[in-house]
């Protein structure tokens, strides 16, 4: 199973490779990472490219993950990707994110939920460390599952 991570890699890059690290296994793969010099190309594209690679990575996903960080619903690139994985009917979750320390230990703030009131089988969820562990891969499969993609 595939899944797009939606996230602000300006505040929440070191909190989503934390996560993408609890996903990825034998049968699990991510999409929508990338290093800085190739974030940074892409900004140089403007939004329009930047929507390009995000629909290029979301190619074969079977859910959209979305990670809630501080100011994660103002990005174009993260509202492209929750479009997109509407239209496609893929699997729509969310995680709550301020509580996973950065890459300097440092914890975020809450922000607002792209994802409030799309619709009826989304589920935000909150991340808890030390608890939440065991559910990352649970909370995808049951989007993905509930759109009908498994």
């Amino acid at each position: 199973m595939k899944a797009f991570f939606a996230f602000d890699r300006a505040l929440d890059a070191s909190r989503a490779e934390q996560l993408r690290g609890r996903w990825d296994g034998a049968d699990r793969t991510s999409s929508g990472f990338c290093d800085d010099a190739t974030w940074a190309a892409l900004q140089m594209r403007g939004p329009e490219g930047i929507v390009a690679w995000v629909h290029s990575e979301m190619e074969g996903a079977d859910a959209v993950v979305v990670l809630v960080g501080a100011e994660t619903s103002f990005y174009g690139h993260v509202k492209a990707a929750i479009e997109r994985g509407v239209d496609e009917g893929l699997g729509l979750v969310g995680v709550r994110i301020h509580q996973i320390p950065d890459a300097a230990g440092m914890r975020g703030v809450p922000g607002p939920d792209p994802l409030f009131g799309l619709h009826d089988r989304v589920t935000t969820h909150d991340w808890m460390p030390g608890f939440s562990d065991r559910f990352l891969t649970d909370w995808i499969y049951l989007a993905a599952r509930q759109a009908g993609r498994l």
